[in-house]
């Protein structure tokens, strides 16, 4: 849970926007796809087509103006995710099994990874009305966070093409040789999350994910503000 916020944070102090956007879309398709794998009998495929609408509405919507965020915006939005979840009125209804939560769900949650790279807190809205276990939200949590982080790899890749930034092209160029161990880092990461979750009740599941996620809200909200440009 917040893995993919964290990573933000790392890879942000290294890389320009763009790159750091395009590793963390590898990372997360990598570590999203095992647990899809892993955690396959407990999908609901049906939802990933609706998702899948908006998600690509999504798409063309950044696609059109070729938006890149700033630094300040990705820790604002990082930020300030994390505390949506707290909202009570107006996500009863909220359900991811039915079809317009699905497709809504994969416009914002699409939306979302587009501007801030992780969008876990904003997708854990659509699961808290929800009648699914713990294994069952990992798995369809995974299901559909693939497909953005696919989606959001593309986008990025074809926004630095698309603007002829040569400079950021030959650096990436260079950083090849570090998803072999991306992936292999991935690999474990997902093993000694499966490892925990198979170890703790559904109480300490929900409960060790707001503390987790809100504290990593409180950094971000902090790093926007220590970044942003009065």
């Amino acid at each position: 849970m917040a893995g993919g916020m964290i990573l933000m944070a790392v890879y942000t102090g290294f890389f320009p926007v763009e790159l750091a956007m395009i590793f963390h879309g590898f990372t997360q398709l990598l570590a999203n796809g095992q647990r899809v794998v892993l955690w396959r009998k407990h999908l609901f495929w049906k939802i990933l087509g609706a998702y899948f609408i908006g998600s690509l509405v999504s798409v063309l919507i950044f696609r059109a103006y070729s938006f890149v965020p700033d630094k300040a915006l990705i820790y604002l939005a990082l930020g300030l995710f994390p505390f949506l979840s707290l909202l009570k009125k107006g996500i009863q209804h909220l359900d991811i099994r039915k079809n317009w939560v699905s497709a809504l769900c994969g416009i914002v949650v699409t939306g979302a990874q587009l501007v801030s790279g992780a969008s876990g807190p904003l997708l854990d809205i659509f699961y808290i009305r929800s009648s699914l276990s713990r294994h069952e939200i990992i798995a369809n949590k995974a299901l559909t966070q693939t497909l953005g982080h696919g989606l959001k790899l593309f986008y990025y890749v074809s926004v630095v093409l698309s603007l002829g930034e040569e400079v950021k092209l030959m650096e990436l160029s260079k950083l090849l040789i570090l998803f072999p161990f991306m992936a292999v880092a991935s690999f474990l990461g997902t093993l000694a999350g499966t490892f925990i979750l198979k170890r703790i009740d559904e109480n300490q599941f929900r409960l060790a994910s707001q503390i987790v996620i809100l504290s990593i809200g409180v950094f971000f909200l902090y790093r926007s503000w220590v970044n942003w440009n009065f």
